[in-house]
């Protein structure tokens, strides 16, 4: 082609499509509706995707481009937000709703973004679950979830009923430790759903909240050794006669095994002088006769070995 022609097949050729506007303006979403209206069509948006300019979201949604640290956490949060962005009528439900109170989640848990519409039927699609309403919603004005979403103790009902006894536990115990919900509360819970499906998930979850626990993994740990017939008692202060030592995490009761929860936050600055603190603090703890088992994320999900561990040391310790 000569110069020339090339030139002016350059002019022709429609301005690159400048997405940041539109994401700017719905914060960091839009629809395809309002890419239409913008006066964008569908080849644009297929070629700004396949630019990386912008990634599709869900059906009918798009965002920017795909963040390389993007966590299971954000990319759930981003999707509920598209989710709103498609159903204005809907609110937030189950592990979605938890996630929008600020209470942790089991990474597992977070597949499809939960919704209620005021539709007839449950509908299931690629990314969403669309059930009709049946949870109070939220008061907007009070300081509670991030998105619109059923309220706190809804969530935490219908996760449970959804995903099982332990994300249920998880949520409620951080609940209950933060003082948003009290154990009394929780308590009631099984008179909300009786003769649902499912509905002995939330009997099960009850006696397992205690609010003394102070992280998911401990939260975790604690229901599993319930559940195995071992009692703990949580945040113990321990003294020896040159003072105080510290407050650990667990104490088997009647024994005296000590179970510390190690998450990785404890040892994240890589300071030695961390370790070096933490090793004598466990000198004096074994100087008293104690026991002491440290226990990790990954042992949680082999809580038949854990439970193994924790009864070795028991054995041990007497």
């Amino acid at each position: 082609m000569p110069a020339a022609q090339r030139t002016t097949a350059r002019q022709a050729e429609p301005m690159e499509t400048n997405f940041g506007d539109l994401l700017a303006i719905g914060d960091g979403l839009f629809t395809t509706a309002t890419a239409h209206a913008a006066g964008l069509s569908d080849y644009e948006l297929t070629r700004g995707v396949r630019r990386k300019q912008i990634r599709r979201v869900t059906r009918g949604v798009y965002g920017g481009p795909t963040v390389p640290d993007e966590t299971a956490v954000s990319a759930h949060q981003v999707m509920s937000r598209a989710a709103l962005l498609l159903h204005p009528d809907a609110v937030l439900s189950g592990v979605s709703a938890v996630l929008a109170h600020g209470l942790p989640v089991l990474d597992e848990s977070l597949t499809r973004v939960q919704i209620e519409r005021p539709v007839r039927q449950e509908v299931l699609t690629a990314d969403l679950t669309i059930r009709p309403k049946r949870w109070p919603e939220a008061d907007p004005d009070e300081a509670g979830p991030r998105l619109p979403a059923i309220d706190l103790a809804s969530a935490i009902i219908q996760a449970t009923l959804d995903l099982g006894v332990m994300p249920g536990v998880i949520a409620a115990d951080a609940a209950v430790h933060d003082g948003r919900l009290t154990a009394e509360e929780v308590q009631s819970w099984p008179q909300k759903v009786v003769g649902w499906p499912a509905s002995s998930r939330v009997r099960s979850l009850c006696p397992l909240v205690d609010g003394r626990s102070e992280s998911p993994g401990e939260s975790l740990f604690r229901a599993h050794m319930t559940l195995g017939g071992i009692d703990l008692l949580p945040q113990v202060t321990i003294r020896d006669a040159k003072g105080l030592i510290g407050r650990v995490d667990f104490l088997v009761q009647g024994t005296k095994v000590i179970i510390e929860f190690d998450g990785k936050i404890k040892y994240a600055s890589g300071d030695p002088t961390v370790l070096w603190d933490e090793k004598r603090r466990e000198d004096r703890l074994r100087a008293l006769g104690y026991v002491v088992l440290r226990v990790v994320w990954a042992d949680l999900m082999r809580p038949g070995a854990l439970l193994a561990r924790v009864r070795a040391a028991i054995s041990a310790a007497a």
